[in-house]
C-alpha cells in the first residue's frame, strides 16, 4: 500500500470505530440511567446480572479546591504533599523551558510520533 492508502484506511477506520464506540457509550448511559432509577424506586443498593456482574449504589465524596492559592500555601506550610498528583503540566513546563527558563530537574526527551489529522467533514 502506498502513504496515501495506509493514511486513508487508518483515517477510515478510526471514524469507523468512533461510530461503533460513540453508539455503544449512548446505549451504555442510556442504561445505566434506567438502572440506577429503577434500583433508587426499588430502595436497594446492589443488584446482580445473570452472568456475575454487580451493580452498587453508593455515595462518594467529591472534593473540590475552591482557593488554589491559599490551598497551595497550606499544602507547603503543613508539607502536605501527600495531598498532591505527581504530575505536571507539560505544555506549561514545555513552554518556559522553550524562553529559556531554568526549572530545576526538569527536561525535555524528544520523541518521535506519528499524528493522523482528519479533513473536517463538513454537513
Amino acid at each position: 500500500m502506498e502513504l496515501m492508502d495506509l493514511i486513508d484506511k487508518i483515517d477510515e477506520l478510526e471514524k469507523k470505530r468512533d461510530r461503533v464506540v460513540g453508539l455503544f457509550d449512548e446505549q451504555i448511559q442510556y442504561l445505566r440511567t434506567e438502572l440506577e432509577a429503577q434500583m433508587k424506586a426499588a430502595h436497594t443498593l446492589e443488584a446482580y446480572g445473570r452472568h456475575g456482574a454487580k451493580a452498587t449504589r453508593r455515595k462518594q465524596k467529591d472534593v473540590r479546591v475552591h482557593d488554589w492559592l491559599r490551598f497551595f500555601e497550606w499544602v507547603a506550610q503543613k508539607k502536605a504533599w501527600d495531598v498532591l498528583q505527581k504530575r505536571v503540566s507539560s505544555a506549561a513546563l514545555r513552554a518556559r523551558l522553550d524562553h529559556g527558563e531554568k526549572v530545576p530537574e526538569v527536561e525535555i526527551e524528544e520523541k518521535e510520533i506519528l499524528v493522523i489529522t482528519r479533513k473536517k467533514e463538513t454537513f
